[in-house]
């Protein structure tokens, strides 16, 4: 069972309930006896699969809903309004799947703004240059301390040359 809000415009799925009942056992079972949920259970299910396609199940919902109602219905009662406003903006709502791990906080912006200056004014000692401004921009770093690592840094100029905002290395025999 799956429990949505409605935030700034977006549908999200705030609550998951797990309910067992014994196999091969319908809607008829009247006592629903749960059955024990371990470790094995929870390893089988996929939540986040079956989050994004109940996500989907409201949303062609919405859209038939909205697609099929007359408007005006809504005009003498307030509340009925509300509602077919909220299933006009869940059907209309951009939905973006969610990636796994964690959001990357590299922004082009902090890009920009701290990592090519750095690694261009850092001269044959760029990365460090950059390791460097970005410790001192408080950029959470996963070393020791949190302190910011090489391979932070390396990423960061591989991103920005990803992005085409630092040019691409060029190597001595190439020069």
């Amino acid at each position: 069972m799956f429990i949505f809000q409605v935030e700034s415009g977006g549908l999200v799925c705030g609550h998951v309930a797990v309910e067992t009942v014994p196999l091969g056992q319908g809607a008829e079972f009247e006592a629903r006896l749960p059955l024990h949920v371990n470790a094995a259970v929870w390893r089988r299910l996929r939540i986040g699969e079956l989050v994004e396609e109940a996500i989907e199940s409201v949303r062609s919902i919405s859209v038939a809903l909205t697609s099929k109602l007359p408007y005006d219905l809504a005009e003498d009662d307030p509340k009925l309004a509300d509602v077919f406003g909220l299933y006009r903006d869940v059907a209309t709502q951009e939905y973006e799947r969610a990636r796994p791990g964690p959001k990357s906080i590299l922004t082009v912006d902090l890009l920009r703004e701290i990592v090519v200056p750095a690694y261009l004014s850092g001269g044959r000692k760029g990365l460090q240059s950059v390791q460097r401004a970005l410790q001192a921009a408080g950029y959470p770093g996963s070393g020791p301390n949190f302190d910011v690592t090489n391979d932070q840094a390396r990423a960061a100029v591989r991103k920005a040359r990803a992005l085409k905002i630092i040019p691409p290395a060029v190597r001595k025999d190439d020069r």
